[in-house]
């Protein structure tokens, strides 16, 4: 290999290094929201105020879903769920800890009620747990909620769009790793020519380290593109 042609691929490597790790994709900074539900307020014996609040590094829409135990409204919500009623969506910027709440009425006096969080950014939709109050018997008077936590979402995606989000933030740690070995053995190849005075071994060991650096480069390339192609393929 000359010298031009070694420090020509040198500089071609360093070029798409650059592009990859000084422009990243807008899209690979985004993640779905973390939603909490928050125990009722204000329960009457026809209405409440259901309470959640919500971490996203994007825009967010957020709303409850809400029913009577006694018509079956589950244990744990999933984001896929058409029992109970939904409020409307609210939208709120980027943010952490950021609460929101929603006042219902026309409940039925003297019921156990279930209610449930979501929320959704560009990147997916969650839900979190399910908590319970009860409505006054009758009179409209306040009734001190005892909520009842169901436990949490069994943990793992529940959407495609979570499985993605997941599959995206391994290959990006797997991505900068390579990156990170190939510009290692990019410099020890540069150090052996330029030390190795022209000797057939230190010329051929600086060779093999550009080989598996642009192995390297190639495999965290097809990484960063694995979330795209099953995106595309499946879903």
């Amino acid at each position: 290999m000359s010298w031009k042609l070694f420090f020509a691929t040198l500089g071609l490597l360093s070029a798409v290094l650059f592009f990859v790790l000084f422009i990243p994709s807008s899209a690979a900074a985004q993640s779905p929201p973390t939603v909490f539900t928050d125990p009722a307020t204000s329960s009457t014996s026809s209405g409440a105020t259901l309470n959640g609040e919500v971490d996203s590094t994007v825009s967010v829409e957020v709303w409850f879903r809400y029913g009577t135990v006694a018509s079956g409204f589950p244990l744990t919500c999933t984001t896929t769920m058409t029992a109970g009623t939904a409020t409307t969506p609210t939208s709120l910027s980027a943010g952490t800890g950021q609460p929101f709440s929603r006042s219902i009425t026309g409940l039925a006096a003297g019921t156990e009620h279930r209610f449930c969080a979501f929320a959704e950014n560009t990147a997916g939709t969650v839900v979190g747990s399910v908590l319970s109050f009860p409505t006054a018997a009758g009179g409209g008077g306040f009734v001190e909620e005892v909520p009842t936590r169901f436990g949490p979402i069994p943990e793992g995606p529940q959407t495609g769009s979570e499985f993605i989000s997941t599959v995206e933030g391994i290959t990006n740690w797997v991505f900068v790793i390579l990156l990170v070995f190939a510009v290692v053995f990019i410099l020890l190849a540069a150090f052996q020519f330029l030390s190795g005075g022209g000797d057939p071994q230190a010329v051929a060991q600086a060779r093999q380290k550009l080989i598996w650096a642009a192995v390297g480069i190639v495999v965290a390339l097809l990484a960063r593109g694995i979330p795209t192609a099953i995106s595309n393929l499946f879903l």
